[in-house]
C-alpha cells in the first residue's frame, strides 16, 4: 500500500499518542456505545500515564488502560510501552499508574498512584501484526487489598463464542475523539476466530475477537491495554481494531490464556522484597486521608 507524505505525517502524529505503526491507518489501537460506570464495578482497572505530561495536568498523561493481576503486577498491551516516534520501548520512569479512580482528571481520596520499577514486554511482540501484544509492569509498592483496588484472576480457558464480556476504560466514545473524562464500560460477546479472520485476514489462536458485527459498541483509542473480563476472569487485553464500533470490524484482543505460563515465569523472576519507600508513603497518605474523613463523619 502506497502511503502519501501527508498521510505518513498524520500517522506519526498519532504515534506520538502511543499508537504503533501499521500499514493501514484505519486500524485503531484501542468505549464506544458504553455507559458511565464506577471504579468499584471494575476495581482492577488502571490508567497508565506518561508521568511528565500528567505532572503538568492530572489526567492528560493517560495513554492506555491496564489490569491489576497481583499486589505488584499490572498487565497491559505491549504497544502501550513504545514511543510512537522512535519505536523504542520507554523506560519505567516514564510511566505512572493510577488505580482506584473513576474520573480521568479529578483525584479521589480512594486513588492510589504508583511509579513503575520494571517493564516486561513479551520477547516475541511484533509491532507490525501485533502478535504477542502483552506486557507486564512491576510497580514500586504493594497494593493494599483493604482498599478499593482488587486483582482480576487470569483466565484458564478461552471464553467460548457468544460469551458476554465486559470492557472498560477512559478511551474515546467516538472514533477519533478525545479521551472520556469518566470511566466507561460495555458488554460485548466473543466472536469466532473464523468470522474474525474473515474480516481481518488472519487472527492467531493467541488472539481473540469480541464485539458486534453490526457495530455500535466497541473499545476505542485510549482503551488499549485494558481488560476484556469474562466470568470475573481476565480473558483478553485490548489490542487493536479497524476504526471503532464500525460494522464488520470487531475488536481484537490478546488471548490471555496463551500467556499464563509466561506471566508466571516473569513473576518468579521478580524481587518482591524491594520497593521504593516513597511510593508506599503516597499510598498510605491517601488511606490516612480517608480514615480521617471517616472519623470526622462518624464524630
Amino acid at each position: 500500500m502506497q502511503i502519501s507524505l501527508t498521510l505518513w505525517f498524520s500517522i506519526v502524529i498519532r504515534l506520538s499518542e502511543l499508537e504503533p505503526a501499521t500499514a493501514d491507518d484505519s486500524v485503531q489501537f484501542k468505549i464506544v456505545g458504553g455507559t458511565v460506570t464506577e471504579i468499584a464495578r471494575t476495581p482492577y482497572q488502571v490508567s497508565l500515564r506518561l508521568k511528565q505530561i500528567d505532572r503538568q495536568q492530572f489526567g492528560r498523561g493517560h495513554i492506555c488502560g491496564g489490569t491489576v493481576i497481583s499486589q505488584r503486577l499490572v498487565v497491559t498491551a505491549a504497544h502501550c510501552l513504545y514511543d510512537g516516534r522512535s519505536r523504542n520501548m520507554r523506560s519505567p520512569n516514564d510511566f505512572v499508574i493510577i488505580m482506584g479512580n473513576s474520573l480521568l482528571q479529578i483525584r479521589s481520596v480512594l486513588m492510589q498512584q504508583y511509579n513503575v520499577q520494571k517493564l516486561m514486554s513479551h520477547p516475541q511482540y511484533n509491532p507490525t501484526n501485533l502478535q504477542n501484544d502483552i506486557a507486564l509492569l512491576f510497580i514500586n509498592g504493594f497494593v493494599p487489598w483493604k482498599s478499593i483496588v482488587r486483582a482480576l484472576p487470569l483466565a484458564r480457558v478461552t471464553a467460548v463464542v457468544g460469551t458476554p464480556c465486559l470492557i472498560s476504560g477512559w478511551g474515546s466514545t467516538i472514533n477519533g475523539g478525545t479521551s472520556s473524562q469518566t470511566l466507561q464500560s460495555a458488554t460485548v460477546p466473543v466472536i469466532s476466530q473464523t468470522d474474525c479472520s474473515a474480516k481481518y485476514g488472519y487472527i492467531s489462536a493467541a488472539q481473540l475477537c469480541a464485539g458486534y458485527m453490526s457495530g455500535g459498541i466497541d473499545s476505542c483509542q485510549g482503551d488499549s491495554g485494558g481488560p476484556l473480563q469474562c466470568h470475573n476472569t481476565l480473558v483478553g487485553i485490548v489490542s487493536f481494531g479497524r476504526y471503532c464500533a464500525a460494522q464488520d470490524s470487531p475488536g481484537v484482543y490478546t488471548n490471555v490464556v496463551y500467556y499464563v505460563d509466561w506471566i508466571k515465569q516473569m513473576n518468579r523472576s521478580l524481587d518482591y522484597s524491594y520497593y521504593s519507600g516513597d511510593v508506599r508513603t503516597v499510598v498510605c497518605s491517601k488511606l490516612a486521608v480517608l480514615a480521617i474523613f471517616v472519623a470526622v463523619v462518624r464524630y
